[in-house]
């Protein structure tokens, strides 16, 4: 693990307790992050930029939100309105040309790559932090694939190696977990008292893939 002293001289901003909150909830972090910002980015949109002329050529550039975007817009209470000026004015581009490509990006997945390079930042950054740590500690650490990200962001960052490695500690924290789920599967062993293993299957799925919404594949 690393042995570089907290970095107590550094200011800690609002984005340091977003993310100390976000290790408080379930999941990964910036999962948890990322979701939160792609809510609130399109929440605002349907409550004040329905009409607005930029966001109208963004969308119509982008044929609209991308699958996993229009879904989460879906989940949002009061967009049915929003939903329906924003998706008839595209309706009428896709009548006269139905297989044109869009030619840029969702506006919502910006946000996503936005607050994920943000906060992988400020996790490394704080990695060894005193208040910050045992938070991860006691979390679900983060997903494979924000991992990665960790990884393709900040390789030589000098707290990679303590990520990497305690994100190995919980791997194999989980690979405990799933075996003690399965063998309290066997009829020998179900009457004894369950614990955290219990919902070791369904951690084990957000691990490999993050939460739902939050990547395109």
């Amino acid at each position: 693990m690393s042995t570089l002293p907290p970095q107590a001289n550094l200011p800690k901003w609002l984005d340091f307790i977003y993310l100390c909150d976000a290790l408080d909830a379930e999941g990964c972090a910036i999962c948890t992050l990322v979701e939160r910002a792609c809510y609130r980015r399109l929440d605002n949109l349907f409550y004040e930029s329905v009409n607005d002329v930029g966001v109208r050529k963004q969308l119509a550039a982008s044929r609209g939100f991308c699958n996993r975007h229009a879904h989460l817009a879906l989940r949002i209470p009061h967009t049915d309105s929003g939903i329906a000026i924003i998706y008839a004015d595209l309706l009428r581009g896709a009548i006269e040309v139905p297989d044109r490509q869009p030619t840029t990006e969702c506006i919502i997945c910006d946000t996503a790559r936005f607050t994920e390079r943000i906060f992988v930042g400020e996790l490394l950054r704080w990695f060894n932090d005193p208040e910050l740590r045992p938070k991860y500690q006691s979390s679900f650490g983060l997903c494979l694939p924000h991992l990665q990200r960790a990884r393709e962001e900040s390789p030589n960052h000098p707290q990679w190696p303590a990520l990497l490695a305690a994100e190995r500690e919980k791997l194999v924290a989980l690979q405990a977990e799933l075996q003690e789920f399965t063998r309290k599967l066997d009829y020998r062993f179900a009457g004894e008292p369950k614990g955290r293993e219990q919902t070791a299957w369904r951690r084990v799925i957000e691990k490999f893939i993050g939460k739902r919404e939050v990547f395109p594949r």
